[in-house]
């Protein structure tokens, strides 16, 4: 999930103005029914979803069982990180409820990062460090704790999970945080 308020700017900034009048602009409404899944692992992210309404989970698969655990209540944006840094989803994230939603193309997201290069610098920071801190270490240790479970009970077997690859981007971020 991403607030989207990166940096300390404000509506009289003339330059991110301008940003957020074309986020603005090229939104596109779109509505999640109740049960369905708007984003499976391995996705590729197409658009950017900000759902202002309606009950939203993240989780991922394991052993063919899906687990959620992050829920979001009116309120929150989906696929941010994926197109913004062309990564493939690693979770899987269901409408519980009917949600109204709003969406951005990644084409017209792209072109928009174009508009102001510090801008989209301070977005693309923010991006980041929303989803490791509110998706990824949440799912990521819920996984971990999941399968720790498994691999304790007697009828073990075997373990089908997505694991997923490093991202430099996010590696770099992690650096980042620790040298501060």
């Amino acid at each position: 999930m991403t607030s989207f308020t990166a940096g300390t700017y404000t509506w009289k900034d003339s330059a991110y103005r301008e940003f957020m009048m074309e986020v603005l602009r090229n939104l596109e409404p779109r509505f999640a029914k109740q049960g369905s899944t708007l984003v499976e692992e391995l996705d590729c992210n197409d658009e950017i979803i900000f759902c202002y309404k309606g009950e939203i989970f993240f989780g991922y698969e394991l052993n063919k069982q899906r687990h959620f655990c992050i829920k979001y209540q009116n309120g929150c944006v989906i696929g941010a990180y994926g197109c913004t840094y062309n990564q493939r989803s690693n979770h899987i994230v269901y409408a519980n409820s009917n949600s109204d939603c709003q969406f951005i193309r990644k084409t017209n997201w792209k072109k928009i990062l174009d508009i102001d290069e510090q801008i989209a610098k301070n977005f693309k920071r923010k991006i980041l460090s929303d989803h490791l801190n509110k998706v990824h270490f949440k799912i990521e240790l819920d996984k971990k704790r999941k399968i720790i479970k498994v691999l304790q009970r007697e009828d073990y077997q075997g373990l089908q999970v997505l694991q997923p690859k490093q991202d430099s981007n996010m590696m770099k971020f992690i650096k980042d945080m620790e040298d501060q």
